[in-house]
């Protein structure tokens, strides 16, 4: 879910900046782009890279080579997906605050 919403959150920016296809799911790319107009989002590169690393493994039974993902990732990992997604989610309001999408 952390991956989702930042995921949701940049897909927002990017239709803020113009665009009207955005394909994809890579946090890190959507920030690549992004910072191309934006710097700020520079910041979340490394948020957005390890958000990325959620995308298939959480939401597929035979993406992990063994065991169910409740069964590997740790509280300490769901901590640093919450903080990945909280400021990927931050900077994503910050802009669209600044283009005069949200109040």
């Amino acid at each position: 879910m952390a991956q989702q919403s930042g995921e949701k959150a940049l897909k927002a920016c990017l239709y803020a900046m113009g665009k009207r296809v955005v394909i994809g799911h890579s946090l890190f790319e959507f920030a690549q782009m992004l910072a191309e107009e934006d710097k700020e989002f520079l910041k979340i590169m490394n948020p957005a890279k390890r958000l990325d690393r959620y995308y298939i493994p959480t939401r597929y039974p035979n993406g992990l080579p063994g065991g169910m993902p409740f069964q590997v990732y740790t509280q300490e990992d769901l901590n640093q997906a919450f903080t990945d997604a909280k400021a990927v989610v931050e900077r994503a309001r910050e802009f669209l605050i600044k283009k005069g999408v949200l109040p």
